[in-house]
């Protein structure tokens, strides 16, 4: 009773400490529910619980590896947010060569004759850029 209460008591006071379960699980926070090795289930554990379980707390060199791969995992989210907005920028090419891109027509000229073969201007926009486009 008297090693429960010591360990109850060294939880309270560490509030940003970071322990290891019995079974080698980082933690930063009490999970909850929380599996006993009793098989009990814990709902809202305290650290009290998880190092009366047979947890401990975490070594630096542990916090150090966790905060490193946190780090790593971060990085990696942000480089493949900026990949995938980089790709979606990019124009969508189709196999007969023609690229689509983000424009909106602003204006379409009128054939300059009445024969068969005649011209059109097209006028785009992208932002502020205008793009004249002349299709025979």
């Amino acid at each position: 009773m008297k090693k429960l209460l010591a360990i109850l008591a060294l939880a309270a006071t560490a509030v940003n400490a970071q322990y290891v379960d019995r079974l080698g699980n980082y933690l930063t926070a009490p999970p909850s529910p929380y599996a006993a090795a009793d098989g009990r289930l814990i709902f809202n554990p305290t650290w009290g619980h998880i190092l009366a379980d047979g947890g401990r707390e975490a070594t630096e060199q542990e916090t150090a590896d966790w905060q490193a791969a946190q780090d790593a995992a971060a990085l990696a989210a942000a480089e493949a947010a900026a990949q995938a907005e980089a790709q979606a920028a990019l124009p969508t090419v189709f196999e007969t060569g023609i690229a689509v891109l983000d424009l909106s027509l602003i204006h379409i000229s009128e054939p300059t004759r009445l024969l068969s073969i005649s011209y059109a201007v097209f006028c785009l926009k992208k932002k502020n850029i205008t793009l004249l486009y002349t299709k025979k």
